[in-house]
C-alpha cells in the first residue's frame, strides 16, 4: 500500500517546557489508537474493520471538538473506501471532512488530492483538476511533486497532452521525492506513448522500471512492462514486445492479479499470431485463459511493494 495512503496526527505529549506537562486527553489517545488499528486493517484487506476504526477514531476526535483529527479520520476513511471501490461511501466522508478544516490546513492539500482522485476516478475531468489544482497551491510540504503528477495525470486523461507534458516536466523539475520521479517518468512515457513520441516514451518507460525495480513496486513494475510492451509493438518490434508483455503477466500472476495477468498473456499470445507463431500464439492464449480459473487453495495475493 502507497506510504502516503493514510495519516496520523502526531500526538503532541508535553507543552514547550518540561515544566508544562500536558497530558492528551482520553479521547485524543482513543482518536490515535483507533487510527493506529485502522492503518493496520487496511494494510492487511480488512475493509470493513478499518473502516469501523476509522469511523470510531472520528467519533473520539469529535467528542472533544477536535476538527483536525476529526479531519483526519474521515480522510482515512474515504481512501480505504475509494481503493475499495465503494466511491460513494468515500464521496460522503470527504463531503464530511472538508467543512471541518480550512485552506490553510496542513491537512487541506490531501483532502483536495483525495478530492481530485474521487473525480478523476469518475471521469469528472473538470472538477478534478480543480481540486488537484488547489492541492498544488495549498501544498507547503515535501508533496508538490505528487500533487503536479495527479493534475498532470488528469490532463493526460482528458486528451490535454501539452497541459499534461507541461505539468510533468515542472514536477520533474522539483526536489525529493524519488518515488514521485518514477510516477513522474511513467506518466511521461504514457504521454509521449499518446503523441507517438516513441523514442522518448521507451527512455522514460526504462527510467520508470529501474526506479520501481530498485524500489521493489511491484504493481508499477507491471505497467512499466506493459508500457515498455506497447512501445515495442507499435515499433514494430515484436519479439520484445512479447517478452515484455510475458514479463507483466508473470509480476501480475505473482501479485495475484490473474485477470490481468491473463490480459498481458493474451496480448503476448496474439502478437505471436501477427508474427506468423500461430501455434504459440495459440498456447498463450490458453495459458491466459487458464489464469482466469479460480486459484488453487492457499494461493495468497501478493500486494505489496506498490
Amino acid at each position: 500500500m502507497n506510504r502516503a495512503l493514510l495519516f496520523l496526527v502526531p500526538l503532541v505529549l508535553f507543552g514547550c517546557a518540561a515544566s508544562e506537562k500536558v497530558p492528551v486527553s482520553r479521547a485524543r489517545l482513543e482518536a490515535d489508537a483507533h487510527n493506529r488499528r485502522g492503518i493496520r486493517a487496511a494494510a492487511t484487506g480488512e475493509t470493513e474493520l478499518a473502516l469501523g476504526e476509522f469511523a470510531a477514531a472520528q467519533r473520539s476526535s469529535a467528542s472533544v471538538e477536535d476538527s483536525e483529527g476529526a479531519a483526519l479520520a474521515l480522510l482515512n476513511g474515504a481512501r480505504v473506501a475509494r481503493f475499495a471501490n465503494r466511491t460513494t461511501h468515500s464521496r460522503t466522508l470527504l463531503s464530511q471532512a472538508l467543512p471541518l478544516v480550512s485552506e490553510r490546513s496542513e491537512l487541506y492539500p490531501e483532502l483536495a488530492f483525495e478530492q481530485a482522485k474521487l473525480a478523476l476516478v469518475g471521469g469528472d475531468f473538470a472538477p478534478a483538476r480543480q481540486w488537484a489544482q488547489r492541492s498544488v497551491d495549498a501544498e507547503k510540504g515535501g508533496r508538490l511533486k505528487a500533487r503536479l503528477n495527479l493534475l498532470g495525470r488528469i490532463e493526460a486523461a482528458a486528451g490535454r497532452y501539452p497541459e499534461a507534458e507541461s505539468t510533468a516536466l515542472k514536477g520533474r523539475a522539483v526536489q525529493g521525492e524519488p518515488e514521485e520521479t518514477a510516477n513522474t517518468d511513467r506518466l511521461l512515457a504514457e504521454i509521449y506513448l499518446a503523441t507517438a513520441r516513441l523514442p522518448q516514451a521507451r527512455q522514460a518507460y526504462l527510467a520508470a522500471l529501474s526506479a520501481d525495480t530498485e524500489a521493489g513496486r511491484s504493481a508499477r513494475i507491471a505497467a512499466d512492462l506493459t508500457g515498455l510492451a506497447q512501445v515495442a509493438a507499435k515499433e514494430g518490434a515484436l519479439p520484445e514486445a512479447i517478452t515484455y508483455y510475458r514479463r507483466a503477466a508473470a509480476v501480475h500472476l505473482a501479485r495475484g492479479e490473474r485477470n490481468l495477468a491473463a490480459q498481458r498473456m493474451k496480448a503476448a499470445g496474439r502478437l505471436l499470431e501477427a508474427s506468423g507463431k500461430k501455434d504459440e500464439g495459440v498456447q498463450a492464449y490458453l495459458l491466459g485463459e487458464s489464469y482466469l480459473k479460480e486459484a488453487p487453495a492457499g494461493n495468497v495475493m501478493q500486494k505489496g511493494g506498490d
